[in-house]
């Protein structure tokens, strides 16, 4: 059985990503599964040595995540939870435990935010989980609750449309939520609207209804697009790390994108 997945993040005391995973595994009505990967911290020196009892460590953090199953349990009932401490980087932890499949997680729920910056997982690093972790990952700002979400926002370009849009597990999440679906066409400025054959994302779409729009980015394209989806009261915005070429325009390594840090937007990273 497939299962929604998440991280616990140890400084954050309100763990506001697992709460929102877990009410979008109440809507899914799949089995929530929480994440804690823990390190032991090194002397640094010709024999490094650790600076804390391995044994310590591991119980310290297993203490933690039973406590947050038990709240879990308390909160939201009925809803099976699953727990899995793992030994090494946040990263590879959950590219072992997303799996594959139908035994793999529907969708992976990450924070952004005061809480992951203190675990090396805000800007670059979490793009790169967004990016290289397969099925459908969702980065939650940091403090914003769960709802179903209503409206889904796909932005994308011309080359991801004649590419062809990963857009299959996006349709899939439709079947139990009944969002509302926009695909957004971002051009360039002094790029014809021209550019894409919509008769292709008609095909790509299989018969599932969405509304279009376009948008021309002036400057910077993650301002635009933040612009148009709060205009619009887009609840998710959809991306799809396939086409290197525009998510590398939205995740400049020299700068934070604003889809990240000052939009309260969840983003939906999409993938075969």
């Amino acid at each position: 059985m497939s299962f929604v997945l998440t991280v616990s993040y140890p400084g954050d005391a309100a763990q506001s990503n697992v709460h929102f995973a877990a009410g979008l595994a109440q809507t899914l009505g799949l089995p929530l599964q929480v994440l804690l990967s823990y390190t032991v911290p090194l002397a640094v020196g010709e024999m490094p040595m650790p600076l804390l009892p391995v044994e310590e460590v591991r119980d310290a953090a297993q203490n933690r995540l039973d406590a947050l199953q038990n709240d879990l349990q308390t909160r939201y009932t009925g809803l099976q939870i699953q727990t899995n401490l793992k030994y090494g980087t946040t990263q590879d932890a959950l590219q072992e435990a997303a799996g594959s499949g139908t035994q793999g997680a529907a969708v992976t729920v990450l924070s952004i935010g005061d809480a992951a910056q203190t675990d090396a997982w805000f800007g670059t690093d979490s793009v790169n989980i967004m990016r290289e972790n397969q099925g459908l990952v969702l980065a939650v700002p940091q403090g914003v609750s769960y709802h179903s979400p209503r409206h889904i926002c796909l932005a994308c370009d011309a080359k991801g449309i004649q590419d062809g849009l990963p857009i299959s597990g996006l349709l899939n999440l439709r079947s139990k939520l009944p969002f509302r679906l926009t695909i957004l066409h971002v051009l360039e400025e002094g790029t014809s609207s021209t550019s894409y054959d919509r008769s292709l994302l008609q095909e790509q779409l299989a018969g599932s209804a969405a509304s279009f729009s376009e948008i021309t980015a002036s400057s910077a394209v993650d301002e635009a697009i933040v612009t148009f989806a709060q205009a619009q009261s887009v609840d998710w915005l959809a991306l799809s790390p396939r086409h290197h070429g525009f998510w590398d325009s939205l995740f400049h390594r020299s700068h934070t994108s604003r889809l990240l840090s000052h939009t309260r937007i969840p983003v939906l990273a999409i993938h075969k």
